[in-house]
């Protein structure tokens, strides 16, 4: 294949006047370094709308990730995900643990899926919320918390990711 290849190449850029050669040399050269980069990024950062661990060089870092769910168009939350763990061990998921907070989180943490809020927020602590080492009602107050102290650095679109180191202090995702 790579013999053909390059001779069919060869024969095409040799038949190209001087100028086209280096014209279409300096594209390709281009792409070929183009595509060496973006392969290079690690796909957790180049889709960074997945409930996925986003893999930074920051293993102590809180990614908290917004969204503006379609009937709303203030910034509700989506995560707060520690970034050294997923689904780790711990006590279930009770709704009787953030009973005092159900009608702020019905509002600032709903979710924007076909799930009923209960759900998304049981998967939630299931996922991300274990490996906090805070309890339930502590991780979803301080979820609530960071949300109404930096929401506001937040632009424009449907997502935004604000980063946090493990003391809660905002510090710039990698």
């Amino acid at each position: 294949l790579w013999p053909q290849w390059d001779d069919t190449l060869s024969f095409f850029l040799f038949g190209l006047r001087s100028s086209l050669r280096m014209k279409f040399a300096t594209v390709a050269a281009l792409a070929f370094a183009l595509f060496a980069v973006a392969s290079a990024i690690p796909v957790s950062l180049q889709n960074q709308q997945q409930d996925d661990i986003v893999t930074y060089p920051h293993s102590n870092t809180y990614l908290m990730r917004l969204q503006k769910c379609d009937s709303s168009s203030d910034w509700t939350l989506h995560g707060l995900w520690p970034q050294w763990d997923d689904s780790c061990s711990g006590p279930s998921f009770s709704l009787d643990a953030i009973s005092d907070l159900e009608s702020t989180m019905d509002s600032e943490w709903p979710s924007c899926y076909n799930d009923d809020n209960k759900s998304f927020w049981s998967h939630e602590w299931t996922k991300h919320g274990t490996c906090s080492g805070l309890s339930e009602h502590d991780f979803f107050n301080q979820a609530l918390s960071l949300l109404e102290q930096y929401s506001g650095n937040c632009g424009s679109g449907t997502s935004c990711s604000l980063c946090f180191d493990k003391s809660f202090s905002p510090i710039t995702c990698p």
